[in-house]
């Protein structure tokens, strides 16, 4: 009587299935991290920024009881030039008869023009990775995307070559998994550790990540497929083993 066999994969298609999908990993978990960094640092959200960075500097009560007194020294001078934190330098001309609100925007307005526009760096170290939100860095980021993806995309459909039957639903929710589930936890511990300091450049970074919201909560619908996929995958496999067990039962091989 002929004996059957349950098929496995060899060990190589195996272990290459297992390299790439690591390799995949990364690269996918690096492309998820470059299209945040691409969101944040699009034009409109570092707009919003600097407005609330201009907000937070112009909330010093000693500058704002002192502002008269600036501006009747801007009305003398127009000359005089004051400068601002994070190393925004305006001429008195410019603001000597703006209301304080005004000036504000005045301060929003230089900040996004000099450093995001003109490129040039913040004299503030406290700004973190605010400070490197400028054009040019923007267009590397969309320039470097496309490539990435095609790596990520060659690693997956060498993962999809070498991963064996069901394997290859499996193999494709495990590693988009692994890429995208760190992302998630590490946003979630940052959101609730800025929302309990809930000051200064606190406030600003909480306004950046509520701006990338909609990408993490899509980021999160890609994770329950995945998850799905997965389960899909694992049934499947314990379908078709219980199908080939019953085949044989039937006969007389067991």
């Amino acid at each position: 009587m002929g004996k059957f066999k349950f098929s496995q994969p060899s060990y190589w298609r195996c272990n290459l299935k297992w390299i790439l999908g690591i390799i995949f990993t990364l690269f996918l978990a690096f492309l998820l991290l470059l299209n945040l960094a691409i969101k944040m640092s699009a034009p409109q959200i570092v707009e919003k920024t600097y407005s609330q960075l201009a907000n937070q500097i112009l909330t010093n009560q000693e500058f704002k009881n002192n502002y008269l007194q600036i501006q009747a020294k801007a009305q003398e001078d127009p000359h005089w030039i004051i400068e601002m934190p994070p190393g925004i330098k305006i001429q008195a001309q410019e603001f000597n008869y703006l209301s304080y609100e005004e000036f504000q925007d005045l301060l929003a307005q230089k900040a996004y023009q000099e450093f995001y526009q003109e490129n040039k760096k913040p004299k503030d170290n406290n700004l973190g990775i605010i400070s490197y939100f400028n054009s040019k860095n923007h267009k590397i980021l969309r320039s470097i995307f496309p490539i990435f993806t095609i790596v990520a995309l060659i690693l997956l459909l060498g993962v999809l070559i070498f991963a064996y039957g069901w394997d290859k639903l499996s193999a494709l929710g495990q590693f988009t998994v692994l890429a995208i589930l760190p992302i998630i936890i590490v946003y979630n511990e940052l959101s609730t550790a800025l929302y309990q300091k809930g000051e200064g450049v606190a406030l600003i970074y909480q306004l950046i990540l509520s701006e990338i919201q909609p990408t993490i909560n899509l980021y999160k619908i890609f994770l329950y497929i995945s998850l799905a996929i997965i389960a899909l995958g694992l049934v499947s496999f314990i379908f078709k083993k219980y199908l080939f067990s019953r085949k044989l039962n039937k006969k007389g091989v067991l």
